[in-house]
């Protein structure tokens, strides 16, 4: 195989699927296509084999320097078209993966290694912007999305730059951001058992867990950061957390982060005022957070992210602790797949 030079390009993608934040583009589009249209004009079509090639030598820069400094790549234009073209592009970087994080609670299917399903959660569903598994104390670093189908209509993985949630929310509710702060949060989940899981919104806590036995169950939720757990009589499992951050500062960076998942889990971001819900989110006080707190940032977040339309081929890296990502809902048959990066 013959090496190639590639000079990749940086296309400005039209509103709202880019934005730019402290003077960078969000997210920053790493394009080949023009590279790609240029060799197969010359009647040599540019290979996975050689666009991998160069890739890997290019990993530290965009690892180490792109990625931080953007928080989201959207790379476009390499020729990859199925799961297995995926697993060898992730396989470019020096990346160490976890195949299972336990008691993350999304529904997922396995498909090849690392790769799963980003989210099993049905197509009318809008899942609201959020860190992956910010509600446990083992969270991925980085989060890398593939798309093998597109939809027909919507279906974005909109992105989210963390630190613009905080300044808006200290700008328009500094109380609720203060109590944040003050009195950190709890998340309550009740966790079905595998009898009565419909696995629309949420596994069973046997596959939470990985594990049929309860006793095992409550271990491996103690180690990830529950607090009590309450076996209900229609055998779900109940967890509470202990107290966990809301707003953190990001060591790299020094900024602060929304680093909770109120507005994933609390029933108000969902439209569920006052109704009984799987989910829920306290401050660590076991007091109350209001709806009308919740609903704000909501509304704000939808303000501030960023909605790129997937194309067939494009790989999206995202710095889980400097970016948030969402799920919209979609028409067609949506495939996006993901692998959760670990450091």
């Amino acid at each position: 195989m013959a090496d190639i030079a590639i000079t990749p390009t940086y296309p400005t993608l039209p509103a709202p699927q880019q934005v730019t934040v402290n003077d960078k583009p969000f997210p920053l589009v790493f394009s080949v296509e023009e590279a790609a249209a240029a060799s197969a004009s010359q009647g040599s079509p540019l290979s996975k084999e050689q666009a991998l090639a160069w890739l890997r030598s290019k990993r530290e820069w965009v690892d180490g320097e792109l990625l931080p400094a953007h928080g989201a790549i959207l790379f476009r234009g390499f020729p990859l078209e199925e799961a297995a073209d995926f697993y060898d592009f992730i396989n470019v970087f020096d990346w160490s993966f976890k195949e299972r994080y336990l008691g993350g609670g999304g529904p997922r299917i396995t498909i090849l290694g690392p790769i799963k399903t980003s989210t099993e959660t049905p197509k009318e569903f809008t899942i609201p912007f959020h860190h992956e598994l910010i509600y446990v104390t083992e969270r991925p670093s980085k989060l890398i999305f593939f798309c093998k189908t597109p939809p027909d209509t919507q279906g974005q993985t909109p992105l989210l730059f963390s630190n613009a949630v905080v300044r808006k929310a200290e700008e328009k509710n500094p109380e609720f951001v203060a109590r944040l702060k003050e009195k950190k949060v709890r998340y309550i989940r009740t966790l079905s058992d595998r009898s009565t899981s419909d696995f629309k919104y949420q596994a069973c806590w046997q596959d939470i867990y990985d594990t049929e036995v309860r006793e095992e169950a409550e271990q491996r939720a103690r180690d990830t950061g529950t607090e009590t757990i309450d076996w209900l009589d229609s055998g779900d499992m109940k967890v509470t957390t202990r107290p966990m951050e809301a707003v953190a500062i990001e060591e790299r960076t020094g900024l602060p982060v929304w680093y909770n998942a109120v507005c994933l889990l609390h029933p108000a971001a969902h439209g569920k005022e006052g109704a009984a819900a799987p989910w829920t989110v306290v401050y660590g006080d076991h007091t109350p957070i209001a709806d009308e707190d919740v609903k704000g940032v909501v509304a704000e977040m939808r303000a501030l992210g960023v909605f790129p339309t997937w194309q067939r081929g494009d790989v999206m890296l995202v710095d889980n602790r400097l970016a948030m990502h969402a799920r919209e809902p979609f028409t067609g048959p949506r495939k996006i797949l993901a692998a959760m990066i670990h450091e």
